[in-house]
């Protein structure tokens, strides 16, 4: 946690494709206490 009161959220993740063969990522957002918000970061 910051003092900002912004905090870091990564999630990595696995599912299958079209052709049933698994794929991984990981996404990244902000949290904002003061706005209750999250916006994305990235995504690969």
């Amino acid at each position: 946690m910051r003092d900002s009161g912004e905090h870091s959220l990564v999630m990595t993740y696995r599912a299958k494709n079209g052709f049933g063969a698994l794929t991984g990522g990981q996404a990244v957002e902000t949290y904002s206490n003061a706005t209750c918000t999250a916006q994305i970061v990235s995504v690969d």
